[in-house]
């Protein structure tokens, strides 16, 4: 028989509100063992102002009572308080795929800017070594080596062949001059075809196709 009587404890800030649940279920473990919690960001928070903070037991078990008894108690009262922002608690308990509930109610907008930020180009035009730094950017670029273009042996698809084809031969009108398609009249201005195109759809009165087919892809 095990030798440990299992609880479920509160910790209150008396000065923010703010609280954190646990339970204790270990070998030999009682309600005054002196146990804090095992959360790695409560924990210094309580120590090192401990005088902030009370610590009451929600739940006290039996002797040697099964332990899974204690761990459903504990969920049972997060389940309640675990949205209150005054909570401490990140997830509700659980051996295998807790449930992160303050990363969706909390983070999630953070997340979101944060994800914003880097599709924006906030490393454009940045070398590697700038971003990473020297010795992750080698290592990126090692792997990259390694890696084979998806689509690399396969044929070109036929209807984009065709697209292109078409596209490239309709006479092309940049500032009221008339080329025999857009990447003549990409040539004539010195440069690339995907900028004429960023052209032709900011200004679609002074770049467009003769012919008034589309004149934005």
């Amino acid at each position: 028989m095990y030798n440990h009587i299992p609880y479920v404890y509160l910790w209150y800030n008396k000065k923010t509100g703010n609280f954190y649940i646990g339970s204790r279920a270990a070998n030999n473990c009682y309600p005054d063992d002196g146990y804090i919690c095992s959360s790695k960001y409560v924990k210094p928070m309580i120590k090192n102002n401990f005088s902030d903070w009370n610590r009451s037991l929600l739940y006290v078990g039996q002797q040697g009572e099964d332990k899974s008894i204690c761990r459903k108690i504990e969920r049972h009262f997060l389940e309640q308080w675990i949205r209150d922002p005054r909570c401490l608690n990140q997830c509700l308990p659980g051996k295998t795929n807790p449930i992160s509930v303050k990363w969706s109610d909390q983070r999630r907008e953070e997340h979101k800017v944060k994800a914003s930020q880097r599709l924006k180009g906030r490393n454009k035009g940045k070398r590697l070594e700038e971003i990473h730094g020297s010795e992750k950017a080698a290592e990126i670029r090692k792997k990259a080596r390694g890696k084979q273009p998806h689509n690399k042996g396969k044929p070109f698809p036929e209807h984009l062949r065709q697209n292109l084809i078409k596209k490239n031969s309709r006479p092309f009108s940049a500032n009221g001059v008339i080329y025999s398609s857009q990447n003549a009249a990409a040539k004539a201005y010195g440069i690339k075809t995907c900028s004429m195109s960023e052209r032709r759809q900011r200004n679609p009165d002074k770049y467009f196709w003769v012919d008034q087919g589309v004149q934005n892809d």
